[in-house]
């Protein structure tokens, strides 16, 4: 027969394991998302020149209909979408898997990403400085929610 003490301590340490565990797994190869800096492969502030250098030339190119200095540059195999103000990068967008993309294969330090839900983005971060019905906002990082809570983007910008 079993020792109650024993049935007590294991249902204990189950419920805290239960506890503790994110509402979403952590997002792959940490630290590539940095918050009001950019990512590892595209810095807020770099040059277009420098990123194309790394990137390549984008998938798609389109100028902004209603502001002629902001352009844009997809860049649908990799994630990522970056807005130039000029000739400098001004926001970075990261996109989880929704054709044409291909999910962004990197997170914040707390292991945050596109494929992230909002439950584990507020329980990695924190609280959001500003909560909208479809967004979560940080300095440095807005999270995009689609109609359905899931995350549709996020940005890096100032």
């Amino acid at each position: 027969m079993r020792s109650p003490t024993l049935s007590t301590l294991s249902i204990l340490v189950l419920v805290m394991l239960l506890g503790c565990a994110s509402p979403s797994p952590p997002g792959p190869n940490p630290g590539r998302i940095q918050p009001g800096v950019g990512v590892e492969e595209v810095r807020l502030g770099q040059d277009r020149a420098e990123v194309e250098a790394r990137l390549g030339q984008p998938d798609l190119s389109e100028t902004n209909p209603f502001n002629s200095r902001n352009t844009l540059a997809l860049y649908h195999g990799r994630g990522l979408e970056i807005s130039y103000d000029g000739e400098k990068v001004g926001t970075v967008v990261l996109h989880p898997t929704l054709p044409p993309w291909k999910a962004y294969q990197g997170s914040t330090a707390e292991g945050v990403w596109v494929g992230s839900n909002p439950e584990g983005v507020k329980k990695a971060l924190g609280p959001p400085s500003k909560e909208l019905l479809q967004a979560l906002i940080y300095p440095g990082l807005w999270i995009r929610l689609d109609s359905r809570g899931r995350i549709e983007s996020i940005s890096l910008g100032n």
